[in-house]
């Protein structure tokens, strides 16, 4: 989430000079000038040694070799590794400030899906439920009656092209009103909300 650099310091309760620091120091920082939450907190949860007062110094850690990857050790790219849980006798403004990161993250992600929903552009579970219900009742009695709705009419023909295009007639006739439907829903345009 893209906020500025005032509300990155409100939401880590630091002053807007530090983030200034920070930023110096390598701080991501986006083109528009904006920073984005998520990034900003895991660069800070890797890069700052906060043991000093104000968090003075940036952490200087040596380069250590990366052991062989395994099958077992890959992570996927597009996901950061999971952080590990802090250690016991861990630095407590440390976790603080990543415990007040990941719920101003949270916080901010809840603000945007509300924002979301009112404008129209999500749908709750229960009602993408039920249009899935609905949708699904639709094809189920398209397809349980086709041999009675078509059967009279294949016994009548005679040639194998005519009982083809019968058929290929039904099943766009299905089509067609699965796109109604779904156009009628506009479900197409909207995501679900969890």
């Amino acid at each position: 989430m893209e906020v500025t650099k005032t509300e990155l310091a409100r939401r880590l309760d630091i002053s807007k000079g530090r983030v200034s620091q920070l930023i110096r120091q390598g701080m991501p920082v986006l083109p528009s000038g904006f920073v984005d939450l998520d990034a900003c907190c895991r660069w800070i949860d890797q890069h700052v040694d906060r043991a000093h007062a104000g968090w003075g110094s940036t952490r200087k850690t040596p380069a250590a070799p990366s052991p062989p990857e395994t099958a077992a050790r890959r992570q996927p790219t597009n996901f950061p590794p999971p952080a590990p849980p802090p250690a016991i006798g861990a630095d407590p403004a440390k976790v603080l400030l990543v415990a007040k990161a990941k719920r101003a993250l949270a916080d901010a992600k809840r603000a945007e899906r509300l924002e979301r929903k009112q404008a129209g552009e999500l749908l709750e579970r229960i009602e993408m439920n039920a249009y899935i219900t609905n949708f699904s009742l639709l094809v189920r009695d398209h397809v349980l009656i086709q041999a009675e709705r078509l059967a009279a009419q294949v016994a009548a023909m005679n040639d194998e092209k005519q009982i083809y295009d019968l058929i290929r007639r039904d099943g766009r006739m299905l089509l067609e009103n699965l796109s109604k439907a779904i156009a009628a829903s506009g479900v197409a345009e909207k995501a679900v909300v969890q």
